[in-house]
């Protein structure tokens, strides 16, 4: 199984959890992509990808942040399909439901096959300017 990950890099946990989650990954079978400029900022030695190409290249992806980082991430996977699990990295998670104390039993789990995929909606706003704009939304649309 191929993972991708995402991760916000602002959390204070990120540099701890992250290095550790790819190796054991790595030890456990999994291949993993990691999005470029959070593999660079975690100084990992992993293979990358630009952040609308790690879901064409992963079976799921892990997004390490909070609700915010699950929609970033939901947004740059949206086209292929792919199945994402939030880990949740501090603060109140809706999306992100997967606690750091949660993760190595989930990840167990997602390498067995053992999980459920949730389908949710996705919203499709056209902004109409010059560009001809295209944004792909998960759960909410702002007009300001």
């Amino acid at each position: 199984m191929r993972l991708g990950i995402f991760a916000n890099t602002q959390k204070s946990l990120v540099g701890d959890v992250i290095p550790g989650v790819v190796d054991w990954l790595q030890a456990n079978g999994a291949e993993v992509v990691v999005e470029k400029e959070a593999a660079e900022a975690l100084h990992l030695d992993v293979p990358t990808a630009e952040r609308r190409q790690v879901g064409r290249l992963a079976d799921l992806v892990l997004a390490f942040g909070g609700d915010g980082t699950f929609l970033a991430a939901a947004r740059d996977v949206g086209p292929s399909e792919v199945p994402i699990l939030g880990v949740n990295l501090g603060g109140l998670g809706f999306l992100a439901g997967v606690t750091v104390g949660e993760l190595y039993p989930s990840l167990e789990d997602v390498l067995k096959g053992n999980y459920e995929i949730l389908e949710r909606m996705v919203i499709r706003a056209e902004v109409e300017d010059e560009d001809g704009l295209v944004f792909n939304c998960l759960n909410d649309v702002v007009i300001d």
